[in-house]
């Protein structure tokens, strides 16, 4: 294991963004049972998917659940990189959470 300094921007409990002196911009970590959890979400989408079939309504609201649990990601981690200056790492071309 190695120890570094990093810079903490903002200490969230389940989603602390950080930066990694090697690393040109900040990354989200999230912590495992939160990790876990979204991947358990996508893995019951993807599971309940069959080409050709109909979406059903709970699975159209789960994959609502799931994208709106992202979406609260995504908007936490461009709000922390806009209190400190940073420009996002990516074009956003679609709305986010704010």
């Amino acid at each position: 294991m190695d120890r570094i300094e990093i810079d903490v921007l903002d200490p969230a409990v389940n989603a602390a963004v950080l930066k990694l002196p090697w690393r040109r911009f900040p990354g989200l970590l999230l912590q495992g049972d939160s990790l876990a959890g979204l991947y358990a979400d996508a893995r019951k989408l993807a599971d309940g998917l069959t080409p050709g079939r109909p979406v059903g309504a709970e699975l159209a609201d789960d994959a609502a659940a799931l994208a709106e649990a992202l979406a609260d990601l995504v908007g936490h981690y461009e709000s922390v990189l806009r209190e400190h200056g940073i420009p996002l790492p990516y074009v956003r071309d679609s709305p986010s959470a704010e």
